[in-house]
């Protein structure tokens, strides 16, 4: 009985030992949860932090850098924002490797960080959905991951590292031109227009800016020319220059989208009209332009020569003028024109009568019809300063409803009751625009097409004067009849025009 009693309690105790250690390990395993450690929302709650901004002034930073986003490229890296915080803010570089852009903004920044983020970002923050509520930001420097999260959302954006990103061009102080952002806004307006869109001649795609010393001050060109019309903006403006550029002038050539998408990297800000610095480098690679937040748009200039406008602009003393009552007026005639011109060519003619002091403004599709409205002459205009009675002659609508506009650049809807004068001196040469305030001058051209029935010839197919540009800037002429060798004939004219 003792023998069997010493074998049974043994067996007794040992099933007790395994429910203590069963009952240990039950405390071990409710201690551990991974579905807690594998939650977003708590991982990314219990991350520091690294800044915070408001969506209502990051988004409009996003779409204008999207403008130099390179998003056909084999360069991943090219279709990215680099985000970075610098001194307290928010900076945001994008950049095609012809331009880049970069704005800055107030954030609450709480580390140093920088990520190159993709070029889906800018869809991501339009669509969240708390506007008015700041949003964290969380650099993951070993997953290349920034997590983005609100008070109802949260997402993370795979990333680039930032050493990938190119580098950006330091500004050069070889000359520095200041203007305000509104003179941006008028040679965009004013200018760029006439740039051609044909890239097979590059330089004439791209806005040409000569700047000449005059005294403390210079006279600055921005020129503009497709082969069919020109526009020139000629102002007097602050320039200051390093003492080691001792030319008297500078020539460089700009993309003519480069002030467009200045527009779109200097924001207006608390001033109205911010003052906005451009520089230009003797080595005439990059034009910075640059306003005192540190808002930047870098361009690459255009390798060439721009043509000597300077020749192409006739002089007006020998020309004869056309002075139409309303801008406004004008424009409606030509758009009601319009209606039948964009089957003809886009051809829209104007026909002076002197007895009336009026002028038919009229298109013929062969196909639809025709129209005709009538403009009346401005009662201050001399006749005898007209041209000849029945002078007629053709244009592009479409270039004269621009000219137009760039004509009334910041006016209101009173100043377009004050007249144009149009400056011809023969069917055949070009049209002429002039408008000088107190400190530029606008100058457009647009060259005649071909119309049945001018004065200048009754041929039902007038040749057409033009002029080819060549690579060093000069020109060859032709009169339409035959080709034009000598010096004085080529200088007469640069703006290239298609022969009919």
């Amino acid at each position: 009985m003792s023998a069997q009693s010493k074998n049974v309690r043994p067996s007794k105790t040992k099933p007790r030992k395994e429910q203590k250690q069963v009952k240990n390990q039950k405390p071990a395993k409710t201690t551990v949860k991974p579905e807690k450690k594998a939650n977003p929302p708590q991982e990314s709650s219990e991350a520091k932090v690294d800044f915070s901004v408001l969506k209502e002034n990051l988004l409009p930073a996003l779409k204008a850098t999207s403008k130099t986003l390179s998003k056909r490229t084999t360069l991943p890296v090219l279709a990215t924002w680099l985000v970075q915080t610098e001194q307290g803010r928010l900076k945001i570089v994008t950049t095609n490797l012809e331009m880049a852009m970069i704005r800055y903004l107030g954030a609450k920044v709480n580390r140093q960080v920088e990520m190159c983020l993709g070029e889906n970002l800018d869809d991501l923050i339009e669509n969240w959905k708390d506007d008015e509520s700041a949003l964290d930001f969380i650099c993951e420097k070993k997953t290349v991951t920034m997590t983005v999260k609100s008070a109802s959302a949260i997402a993370r954006v795979k990333g680039i590292e930032s050493a990938e990103f190119p580098k950006i061009p330091t500004a050069s102080d070889d000359i520095v031109l200041k203007i305000a952002r509104s003179t941006i806004a008028e040679i965009f307006s004013r200018v760029c227009f006439a740039a051609a869109t044909d890239e097979s001649r590059p330089v004439l795609t791209g806005i040409g800016i000569h700047i000449k010393r005059n005294g403390k001050e210079a006279i600055v060109r921005f020129s503009a020319a497709d082969g069919f019309r020109l526009a020139v903006l000629d102002r007097l403006e602050q320039v200051e220059w390093s003492k080691g550029f001792k030319e008297k002038e500078f020539n460089t050539i700009l993309p003519a989208a480069a002030f467009g998408y200045a527009l779109a990297a200097i924001p207006k800000g608390d001033s109205e009209d911010p003052v906005v610095t451009v520089h230009f480098g003797a080595n005439n690679s990059q034009v910075h332009f640059v306003d005192e937040n540190g808002n930047a748009l870098i361009a690459q200039t255009i390798d060439g020569t721009f043509p000597d406008v300077s020749k192409i602009i006739p002089d007006v003393r020998n020309c004869k003028a056309i002075t139409f009552g309303s801008v406004a007026e004008l424009k409606s005639a030509v758009r009601f024109a319009s209606v039948f011109a964009r089957e003809s060519m886009k051809t829209v003619e104007f026909e002076l009568d002197r007895q009336t002091r009026q002028v038919k403004v009229s298109a013929v599709s062969a196909e639809s019809g025709d129209n005709a409205q009538m403009v009346s002459l401005h009662s201050d205009m001399k006749i005898s300063d007209a041209p000849p009675d029945r002078f007629q002659v053709a244009y592009n609508y479409s270039y004269i409803v621009d000219l137009l506009d760039a004509y009334r650049y910041g006016e209101t809807d009173e100043d377009q009751k004050v007249g144009v004068a149009f400056l011809v001196s023969a069917p055949t040469s070009p049209l002429t625009v002039v408008k000088a305030s107190d400190n530029s001058t606008l100058t457009q051209l647009i060259m005649p097409m071909n119309v049945r029935g001018n004065t200048s010839q009754t041929s039902s197919e007038t040749p057409k004067a033009y002029a080819e540009y060549e690579d060093d800037g000069s020109v060859r002429v032709s009169d339409g009849k035959k080709e034009s060798t000598t010096e004085e004939e080529t200088e007469a004219t640069e703006l290239e025009q298609v022969p009919a």
